[in-house]
């Protein structure tokens, strides 16, 4: 009995690398059948051409038939197990004709195997209860595992979670570092007149500028369709890099066009007036002209050179060119994002390996403690019963 589990369960474990758990469930229970039978045959003595009439030949045949029609039309993890209720029709239908036609012969056959059954069933049952204990927690311990496993998946993909971290304040205090850093990179590859303004700027007004150029509220809202874009993409199994986020360059232009305008008046307004000691590349004011004629004349210039910057950038720009434009900056970014999908991946697949450890060890309790059927359903319903007495109660204190 133990033997034939343990192949029925190696078979099942085999199987569940390239098809489903239900489908490995199913070639695990199948090769325990069989092997019953053949065990049937062995022992059987007089009654083994019975045997081989009644169940191994069937099983043969219908086998063959089931599982070549079913192959004909879908995959291996589909066929597997409309295969085995094929086969299981099949041989229900054999065996009610030999009821009618060689009742003698079939029952022979059942009395052969029930002979088998009861001379190879564990007879300690102190053992059989040991076995099915230790099962019997390790299924619970699996199940919960996988339960939370998955549910912690859900969360740590949830647009939801990540929406509360946007909303902290030190996160978009970090975005602003970000987008101030760029700006300024930005600004210096423009040319040594950019380099040079830049220079004046402290790191107070870059860090105001960078707020104007991502609001607040803009911020959030785009952020959150860009989570929800993330996730999803996080989610599925393909092979693209990144995201398919589009960054609204647009509307930071329109940011940026506010927030030099603020630099501008700001300075302007305090630049020292021109006298004849100042180098002639100097920042000043002629002294001729007022503030706001001043302002007037040199500020559409100065905002023309912000324009040009996104001139030659479309209204929207997906994040695999902005990499190239700002590859010190979002370089690190679109790393993280695919060692983060490598961890979901991983994660997916040890919680699929995991659910598969627990249906089966359900199933091994099932074959260990089968000395009858009702024995069978009381171990198994009251494993079942802990496991969603357990999973709730641990729910439930998470959640208070």
């Amino acid at each position: 009995m133990l033997i034939r589990i343990l192949i029925a369960l190696a078979t099942g474990g085999a199987a569940a690398f390239v098809v489903p758990p239900v489908a490995a469930i199913v070639a695990g229970w199948y090769v325990f059948e069989t092997l019953d039978y053949l065990m049937a045959l062995r022992q059987s003595g007089a009654a083994r051409r019975a045997v081989l009439i009644v169940y191994l030949l069937p099983r043969a045949a219908s086998t063959v038939i089931a599982l070549g029609v079913s192959l004909a039309f879908m995959p291996l993890s589909q066929a597997l197990p409309l295969a085995y209720l094929a086969m299981a029709v099949l041989e229900g239908a054999y065996r009610l004709t030999l009821r009618v036609s060689a009742r003698e012969l079939l029952a022979r056959a059942r009395e052969a195997l029930d002979g088998t059954r009861a001379e190879n069933r564990p007879q300690h049952g102190a053992l059989r209860s040991t076995l099915g204990a230790i099962i019997a927690i390790l299924s619970i311990l699996l199940s919960l595992a996988t339960a939370y496993g998955y549910a912690a998946r859900e969360v740590m993909l949830s647009p939801r979670f990540y929406r509360g971290l946007v909303e902290n304040e030190r996160i978009y205090d970090a975005l602003i570092k970000v987008a101030g850093e760029t700006a300024v990179d930005i600004a210096r590859a423009q040319g040594p007149e950019e380099r040079k303004a830049v220079a004046f700027l402290s790191e107070e007004e870059i860090a105001q500028a960078a707020r104007l150029l991502l609001p607040q509220d803009w911020t959030s809202a785009t952020l959150d369709r860009m989570l929800a874009i993330t996730v999803a993409w996080l989610r599925a199994d393909d092979a693209q890099r990144v995201p398919s986020i589009s960054l609204p360059i647009r509307d930071v232009w329109r940011h940026a066009r506010d927030a030099t305008s603020l630099l501008l008046d700001r300075h302007m307004a305090h630049l020292p007036t021109c006298t004849p000691d100042m180098p002639e590349d100097a920042y000043c004011r002629p002294e001729d002209m007022s503030v706001a004629a001043y302002v007037a004349t040199y500020k559409p210039g100065d905002l023309a050179r912000v324009d040009d910057v996104f001139a030659l950038v479309p209204a929207e720009v997906d994040l695999a060119t902005a990499v190239t434009i700002a590859p010190r900056q979002l370089g690190g970014l679109v790393d993280a994002l695919g060692k983060a999908r490598q961890w979901v991946r991983l994660a997916d697949r040890v919680l699929r390996w995991m659910g598969v450890a627990s249906l089966l060890s359900l199933a091994a309790l099932a074959l260990v403690c089968a000395s009858s059927p009702r024995a069978t359903a009381r171990w198994v319903g009251v494993t079942l019963a802990l496991i969603g007495v357990l999973t709730w109660g641990i729910g439930w204190t998470v959640v208070n």
